[in-house]
């Protein structure tokens, strides 16, 4: 098993051919729900800089306008799956096999990163996964630990 980005798929596929599969995380209690957490490249806009309906729309051609440079950028850079999900099996990587259920599982289950998820709380989060996988720690107690680390955080953010 591994737990990685859909970017290094290409490195899987050369070094497994198809001996491979994907999955959404599972549901964890009776309320939980199958999950696939994302992350993305995103252009932001400062709000104050010299000229933002300049750069806004520029944004927009570039990332909304040009079809062709979404499907490009997934194919020539590991594989991600475009901004426009209407895309997807226009990409070549995500087009069919893996990658094409990769895709669906984002457009299904996938949930892009909350603003209060920190570098704070992502670390303590990776940190008490190691500890559980390579130390063979308590993982109730690493869980402990991340939540203590998220409340302080979750408080700091929101002042």
């Amino acid at each position: 098993m591994q737990w990685t980005g859909l970017w290094v798929l290409p490195e899987v596929q050369e070094g497994l051919g198809e001996d491979f599969g994907v999955i959404p995380f599972p549901k964890i209690g009776s309320a939980g729900r199958q999950a696939v957490p994302t992350g993305a490249f995103s252009s932001i806009v400062a709000a104050k800089g010299i000229n933002p309906d300049a750069a806004k729309e520029f944004v927009k051609w570039l990332w909304v306008d040009q079809e062709e440079y979404q499907v490009d950028f997934s194919n020539s850079y590991g594989t991600h799956i475009p901004a426009k999900t209407a895309l997807a099996p226009r990409a070549d990587k995500l087009a069919s096999g893996a990658g094409a259920e990769a895709a669906k599982f984002v457009a299904e289950l996938g949930h892009g990163p909350d603003l209060l998820w920190t570098p704070g709380i992502q670390q303590a989060y990776t940190s008490a996964l190691s500890n559980v996988v390579k130390k063979k720690a308590d993982p109730k107690a690493e869980i402990a630990k991340v939540a203590k680390t998220a409340q302080a955080e979750i408080k700091r953010v929101n002042g």
